[in-house]
């Protein structure tokens, strides 16, 4: 018999003096906590009698208690079988949910238990005790998320879909402290050389103009101040470059047709972030290259623009820093609400591995889209719409990210004269006859 480490329910109660006691709660076969029911005794006659003799001066008041019950939602596991380690979740699916999609008597989720194990893209159900039983030689717990039950009670009265009220205040755990070692205060402007590395530059000089002044815009980086903050739809325009760190692996099947045995392991290797409003509109506040001990296969320098070398913390001149710093910074920008702006922005959050909401993306390799046809290049439509040659030699993530913005504010332009239906034909008129290649 597998033997649960952890309880699937606790109660947790708190009296006047501030004495906490924690003890776990008996659950039902289906893993619902039992609530213990104590039923009082009626009163005796003698006891009636003593409630009225006795006064508020007799006995000490009863000490007041504030109970809580939390259940056990969802569970991280590592796991490790020797060739091969992973993270796998479980996560208990409350009983509303299956009752919103209508589930049948004798349905696999309402026989085999809520509780189902995520393992990449493998979803099965398991049984209620696989969410508690672990073995330190090849299963270790990592997170045990408990949810309290008052909240799941009144999630299930609200009902799924109606968010007119946030049931709990969100406190937002990252801050424009991430961004404190890059701060400053007299808006010190530097210049990115051509090797990635950036210095000072004097905001008196007269080549040190605004990037829509006609000056090299790729040279120019503003770190974020510390009075500087994003509001909810604020435009940030970003790209991200990747290096390949395992390629993919490929088999010829008996049909002569190639198959896909494993897929190239892709990693992040830049990220960069622009202002996309304000007096500093064009100007990155964030490009760090993320640090990397992982052997590198391919750096993909034509597309990536990133060379052997440069994030090796022993021998890169580039800002380095680690993926778990960029990564929190992107979670405070998406949790400031801002809207990111970027061509091709879905692959680029796919391999970092964060959630955007879809209102918060403004992708223009969508917007200049004609249904049913092809995708049209950044490149190309740089030279279609404004009129400039970018990716000449590689790609750069300043300046890719700097041409989506400047795309999608002329998209706006369009919209507003009510002229982009005529403008996207043109485009894929255009493109058809160049065969989608920019002319030299």
């Amino acid at each position: 018999m597998q033997k649960s480490w952890f309880p699937l329910s606790f109660q947790m109660s708190l009296d006047e003096q501030q004495n906490l006691d924690i003890s776990s709660l008996r659950t039902a076969s289906n893993g619902e906590p039992v609530m213990p029911n104590v039923a009082p005794e009626p009163d005796t006659p003698s006891d009636v009698e003593a409630k009225e003799e006795t006064t508020p001066n007799d006995d000490p008041p009863p000490t007041q208690k504030v109970t809580k019950t939390y259940n056990l939602s969802a569970v991280v596991c590592y796991i490790n079988d020797g060739s091969q380690h992973n993270l796998v979740s479980l996560i208990h699916v409350p009983a509303y949910y299956q009752q919103s999609k209508q589930q049948q008597p004798g349905d696999v989720a309402s026989t085999a238990g809520s509780w189902y194990i995520f393992n990449d893209f493998s979803i099965s159900p398991v049984p209620v005790q696989e969410a508690v039983w672990f073995t330190l030689d090849w299963k270790v717990p990592c997170v045990l998320f408990y949810t309290s039950s008052v909240l799941a009670e009144e999630q299930c009265r609200l009902g799924l879909g109606l968010h007119s009220e946030q049931l709990t205040q969100y406190v937002n755990p990252f801050s424009t402290d991430l961004y404190e070692d890059e701060s400053t205060d007299d808006g010190t402007v530097h210049r990115l050389t051509a090797d990635g590395a950036s210095d000072a530059i004097d905001k008196a000089d007269p080549e040190a103009k605004h990037p829509d002044h006609g000056v090299d815009a790729a040279i120019l980086f503003k770190p974020l101040g510390r009075t500087e903050r994003f509001q909810a739809g604020d435009l940030v325009a970003m790209d991200a470059e990747f290096v390949t760190l395992n390629p993919e692996e490929s088999e010829i099947r008996s049909d002569g047709k190639m198959s896909t045995v494993k897929p190239s392991h892709m990693s992040v290797a830049r990220i960069t972030c622009i202002r996309g409003q304000g007096d500093c509109e064009g100007v990155p506040f964030m490009d760090d290259y993320i640090s990397t001990q992982e052997q590198v296969v391919d750096y993909l320098t034509k597309f990536s623009g990133i060379k052997p070398g440069d994030l090796d913390a022993n021998f890169s001149n580039k800002r380095l820093t680690t993926l778990k710093n960029s990564y929190q910074k992107l979670r405070f920008l998406v949790d400031s609400g801002v809207i990111f702006v970027g061509h091709g922005l879905r692959n680029d959050f796919r391999v970092i591995n964060i959630i955007v909401p879809p209102e918060q993306v403004v992708d223009t390799v969508h917007l200049f889209h004609l249904p049913h046809h092809r995708m049209v290049s950044l490149r190309f439509l740089a030279w279609q719409f404004l009129g400039i040659k970018i990716q000449s030699e590689t790609h750069d993530s300043i300046e890719d990210a700097r041409t989506a913005l400047h795309l999608y504010k002329h998209y706006l332009r369009l919209q507003e004269k009510d002229e982009f239906s005529r403008a996207l034909s043109t485009l894929y008129d255009t493109g058809k006859k160049l065969q989608w290649k920019v002319p030299d």
